[in-house]
């Protein structure tokens, strides 16, 4: 049996099997995520700072990942186990990041009032 991928983007491939085709997602991602750009400029034209986003479908965490940089907050559900796991990942490390910037912020503030 042949295999042969043929690269389509970063995210997915086509594998063909045999002479059959699917999608398939890299280890990790969802097979269906959409651009985080995408969910940004939406949550940004459709919804005020520090309003509220609900993505009953969260997936991967695309959207809550976009709300989260955005000074949005979100409300996210997925029954897929493993996608929950990817989602959690991608929002901790978007909160250490906020974090650093924001310790960087103080620290920064500190030393010009001194």
């Amino acid at each position: 049996m042949a295999r042969r991928s043929n690269r389509v983007s970063r995210e997915f491939a086509i594998i063909s099997l045999s002479g059959s085709a699917r999608l398939a997602a890299r280890p990790g991602t969802h097979i269906r995520r959409f651009p985080e750009r995408l969910a940004d400029w939406l949550i940004r034209i459709l919804s005020p700072h520090g309003g509220i986003i609900l993505d009953p479908f969260a997936g991967s965490g695309t959207t809550p990942v976009a709300a989260a940089k955005s000074g949005r907050g979100y409300i996210g559900t997925e029954v897929i186990s493993e996608y929950v796991e990817i989602a959690e990942h991608r929002l901790h490390m978007v909160a250490r990041v906020q974090d650093q910037a924001d310790l960087l912020s103080v620290a920064a503030s500190r030393s010009r009032a001194s």
